[in-house]
């Protein structure tokens, strides 16, 4: 039995964060912040905790709690229960319920299998530096190296480490003004594990058989994915497109999944349906002029 769980994109723009579910199988398609929800809490200089970040970010329901799907080290920073007992601190504020996904392969549990990201926006790949390491990232080459760039620029904290991360670590330093008191540090820069896709080329998840699309879009890079589930049914993931770009790659993908009785003819249409009402496509100077 194939399962959908939508924890964003639902009744907003963007936020996109959906899990599919087989028997055997857990992918995520996209991951990314839901600005609406993240703007009721936080605002310029006002963010998550730099050693709390997904705590926090669980606390107030900006990120699903999915076990199986997040970093070790910010579930919970080795030795901080040390800290906490010693400082009679709450623990909720310091430790999170969800199991991270190295917890979950130790104790045999299930965990995400891999995360099929559309394209660089944020609201749909922001979240990617929350997610374990391990977890292999799927994308387009393109959309890694604009994260990659993004990293590069960014101001260097948690939530800019897409395709790298730096692990939140405990110390206890013997020198300093306050010997021996306990310091949270950043380790050394270490690769998450990213497979990307040429056009049309077929990947597998598990039970699942997947082939990306390159869409239009504002951004370069984007991608529709065509999702097989062992049975055989079809989940089309679209991401978001645009009809009236200039490479009409969309169009492609238009006719791919619309033959009659053809192939990738789908079953079930996950689709953005920020303009699905409007009687009138622009077209590409239209939007240049404006």
């Amino acid at each position: 039995m194939t399962y959908l769980t939508f924890y964003g994109g639902i009744n907003e723009i963007g936020g996109n964060r959906i899990l599919l579910e087989e028997e055997k199988t857990s992918i995520l398609l996209d991951f990314g912040i839901s600005f609406s929800q993240v703007g009721k809490y936080y605002e310029g200089f006002l963010q998550p905790r730099t050693n709390n970040f997904l705590t926090d970010c669980l606390s107030l329901d900006l990120i699903p709690k999915i076990h199986g799907l997040y970093r070790e080290d910010l579930v919970r920073v080795d030795g901080i229960e040390k800290i906490v007992n010693l400082t009679g601190c709450d623990k909720e504020y310091w430790m999170s319920t969800v199991k991270s996904c190295r917890e979950c392969k130790k104790n045999g549990d299930e965990a995400i299998d891999g995360v099929l990201v559309t394209h660089a926006h944020l609201d749909h790949s922001g979240y990617i530096p929350l997610i374990d390491e391990s977890i292999p990232i799927y994308s387009s080459e393109i959309t890694k190296e604009i994260l990659c760039c993004m990293e590069e620029v960014s101001w260097g904290g948690i939530g800019s480490e897409f395709t790298k991360i730096r692990n939140v670590e405990l110390s206890f330093p013997e020198n300093g003004t306050f010997p021996g008191e306990p310091k949270l540090e950043r380790g050394e820069k270490v690769g998450r594990e990213w497979i990307t896709f040429d056009n049309y080329g077929k990947v597998s998840i598990g039970e699942f058989k997947i082939a990306p699309y390159p869409v239009d879009h504002s951004i370069p890079g984007a991608a529709a994915y065509v999702i097989r589930d062992k049975d055989g049914r079809k989940i089309v993931y679209t991401g978001d497109f645009r009809f009236h770009g200039y490479n009409e790659l969309t169009n492609v993908f238009e006719e791919e999944i619309s033959k009659e009785n053809g192939e990738n003819r789908p079953d079930i249409l996950i689709i953005e349906g920020t303009r699905i009402n409007k009687a009138q496509r622009n077209d590409e100077e239209k939007v240049y002029q404006e």
